[in-house]
């Protein structure tokens, strides 16, 4: 039997006309409102009824991208093991859900989205990757998990910085003996020259030094204007602490 004019024109023709099929499937924007108030319930229906899990809502939000974000794992699960989502698929801000997992320290949601092999060195509009903008938050458990999924731990952004410069300028003497115990590059230098242990060293963050230093870091590198990591140090006191700890060593 032929189909009727009418069954024709809700066809998808040459011009790009709409099938049945989408002009009936749900609002985007009725499921990015359900995953972002967390109404799993709601979620499944919406998907039942034909909503696209990867469809972009017109405030540039992906359905997996907003679950990650808002911490849903249960959201999360269900729309990678039942539905299929695409793990990678970045929102309008170019951010994937890994990416926003881990600035947000959802670690259970970064499990999950590791598990089906997202994509591990994903990258912001920056180039800064997902292990760098974890450190800079501070969130250990989440470098843990990315580090043990392969992040690369010598990433640099585009002004160079390392992971252990990240770390090291931040403070955070946790993080930096994890990035060191999976050989992160210890004189790697940024674009203006400087290394974890200049940084380190101008900060008087004394923690951090003894770990650098224990672990191979070169006191004797010198920056652009030709200064070593102790002469990067704010006093004379710190300067002669500093000495003291490179002889130490």
């Amino acid at each position: 039997m032929l189909p009727s004019l009418a069954a024709l024109a809700l066809q998808t023709d040459t011009n790009g006309k709409k099938t049945r099929d989408e002009l009936e499937r749900p609002d985007p924007r009725l499921l990015t409102t359900a995953v972002r108030q967390g109404d799993l319930e709601r979620v499944l229906d919406l998907l039942d009824h034909g909503a696209d899990v990867n469809k972009m809502d017109e405030d540039g939000n992906i359905p997996l991208v907003l679950a990650s974000r808002e911490g849903h794992v249960d959201i999360v699960h269900v729309m990678l093991a039942i539905f299929l989502a695409e793990v990678d698929k970045k929102d309008s801000k170019g951010n994937t859900a890994l990416y926003v997992a881990s600035v947000h320290n959802h670690a259970d949601v970064v499990k999950t989205l590791l598990a089906v092999g997202a994509e591990v060195d994903a990258t912001d509009s920056n180039g800064a990757a997902v292990l760098q903008r974890a450190i800079r938050k501070g969130h250990t458990r989440v470098v843990q998990l990315l580090l043990d999924a392969d992040a690369n731990v010598d990433k640099v952004d585009s002004s160079g910085v390392t992971p252990l410069i990240e770390a090291t300028y931040s403070g955070n003497a946790t993080i930096v003996e994890l990035l060191l115990y999976y050989d992160a590059n210890i004189d790697k230098m940024d674009v203006y020259g400087d290394t974890a242990l200049m940084l380190a060293c101008e900060r008087d963050s004394e923690e951090i030094i003894k770990l650098l230093l224990k672990n191979g870091a070169d006191p004797d590198i010198r920056d652009k204007n030709g200064k070593t990591a102790a002469d990067r140090a704010p006093s004379m006191e710190s300067k002669n602490n500093i000495n003291r700890l490179v002889r130490e060593r």
